[in-house]
């Protein structure tokens, strides 16, 4: 009789059991097919768990204060070509060599100096040979696209977010050169960022290639319209005529 209760008792915990974890699982419609931003979205929901696919602002506040405790490093030649930095952490098992990761953009002429993108590292400018970090208070370093107002070399439109990897916070403005950043809100918000790119004839223009579609500002950057949706990876605009202009989606 004992043996009888026992058994029971296992039974009914591993039908309870059963239960609990069935009810904690996303329910998932097999006949329904999963289009691939839903599958990305449910991807960044379940690596930033317990959070939102997009984590809350002081969590990545909280990231960044971490990351600012990285050592600096310095510049060091190779061959014909010299690194201009910054380098980043070292990979002992690459034969202590350093690794910055990704750059995804490269800035040479905005009359100020060499800037550029890191997939994970932020957004970077150059006093002298130096390096400098321009992204420091911005609240995550997943720089993948911005542009330098022409004339106007501390005015930064950057949109974070690199597709596939890691999803961004918006579009953010500085006017300073990098001391204080402004979230620009978009609608609707786009996760990833392709392109942001001042008009060649007019810098009150701004175009914006994103994950949910191109957008247009023609005030300088203080509104934008969304003109086209889908993912629009790049753009381009005819240098003699901005009413002629070219996009990938």
């Amino acid at each position: 009789m004992k043996k009888f209760h026992l058994i029971l008792s296992l039974l009914l915990f591993s039908v309870l059991f059963s239960l609990g974890f069935t009810v904690n699982q996303d329910p998932i419609n097999k006949d329904k097919p999963v289009s691939k931003p839903e599958l990305i979205l449910k991807f960044y929901k379940d690596l930033h768990y317990p959070y939102d696919a997009v984590l809350p602002q002081d969590v990545n506040e909280r990231i960044l204060n971490d990351l600012k405790n990285f050592p600096a490093e310095n510049d060091r030649a190779v061959n014909s070509w010299y690194v201009k930095g910054p380098l980043g952490m070292k990979i002992y098992n690459t034969m202590n060599s350093y690794y910055s990761g990704r750059v995804l953009e490269i800035e040479v002429d905005n009359g100020v100096s060499t800037r550029l993108a890191a997939a994970s590292g932020g957004l970077w400018g150059f006093v002298l040979i130096f390096p400098v970090a321009l992204s420091d208070n911005l609240n995550t370093l997943v720089v993948s696209a911005f542009d330098t107002k022409p004339g106007d070399g501390n005015t930064i439109f950057v949109g974070t977010g690199e597709y596939g990897i890691r999803i961004g916070t918006g579009l953010w403005r500085t006017t300073n050169g990098g001391t204080n950043w402004t979230n620009v809100p978009l609608s609707p918000t786009p996760y990833f960022f392709f392109k942001v790119k001042y008009d060649p004839v007019n810098s009150n223009i701004i175009h914006i290639a994103t994950s949910a579609g191109y957008y247009k500002s023609t005030n300088g950057g203080t509104s934008f319209t969304r003109y086209l949706s889908g993912f629009t990876t790049d753009i381009a605009v005819n240098p003699s005529d901005n009413q002629i202009m070219y996009t990938s989606v």
